[in-house]
């Protein structure tokens, strides 16, 4: 004998009960990463919110705004919720109230009805935001103004009007998006998951994308301003 203690079948056990749960949980952390699936889904969604937006387009001539004011010129309500009817969610338009505040006592008891096309696929559970909007002065949601595409003039398959961003924490009826500086901040931390190319953007011309962590900030911001002092026919 050689005086080592051989391990018992309790700790050989509590081992393997070990090691299974630390797989466990790595399955569970990377999938987002690993599975190309929730990429399709993710673009699928944005086709399809993209698509909406066009629908809406068709019938008031132009996007929605961002968000509605109330009188004091606060954001009150989003883009998300006026674009519900092209949606296939009439129903849950009927219920949102607009004299109240998206998050008002009657409002906030729909957080949960929040529709498929719209929920965050990260570690939310899908119960926020998934889809964003790019705002700013020189974007195509430049606030509670809303914009055709004759303001984008011949850019319409070089300007981004929305970003798919999971860990939002963001509520889908908020009033809230991303910033420039927001999209170039994301666009550098890989979408918040260590990961490359998994922000996906949806073009005015209803193309689907995905942004190159990479990408230089000029790059970025000429995808998502409107002002267009280049050649016809010149991508960005």
């Amino acid at each position: 004998m050689n005086g080592k203690r051989r391990p018992t079948r309790y700790r050989l056990l509590l081992f393997a009960l070990a090691a299974t749960t630390l797989f466990a949980l790595a399955i569970l952390v990377l999938l987002p990463v690993w599975n190309p699936c929730l990429d399709t889904e993710r673009a699928g969604r944005l086709r399809a919110v993209s698509l909406a937006l066009r629908n809406y387009h068709s019938a008031y001539g132009s996007l929605p705004p961002a968000y509605v004011v109330d009188r004091n010129g606060s954001p009150m309500h989003s883009w998300r919720v006026l674009l519900l009817p092209f949606l296939g969610q009439e129903k849950l338009y009927e219920r949102y109230d607009f004299q109240e505040p998206w998050n008002g006592p009657h409002n906030r008891l729909l957080e949960k009805d929040i529709p498929g096309v719209y929920r965050d696929t990260g570690w939310g559970g899908g119960k926020t935001a998934g889809v964003f909007a790019v705002v700013g002065a020189h974007t195509a949601w430049p606030g509670a103004k809303p914009i055709s595409d004759r303001d984008m003039a011949n850019r319409l398959a070089f300007t981004v009007l929305l970003v798919s961003r999971r860990n939002s924490n963001v509520s889908w009826m908020e009033p809230r998006d991303l910033t420039v500086d927001d999209l170039l901040a994301s666009v550098r931390d890989g979408d918040k998951i260590g990961n490359r190319n998994r922000i996906f953007c949806a073009f005015a011309d209803d193309h689907i994308e995905r942004l190159a962590n990479d990408a230089s900030n000029e790059h970025l911001r000429a995808l998502v301003e409107i002002v267009d002092d280049r050649p016809k026919g010149t991508a960005p």
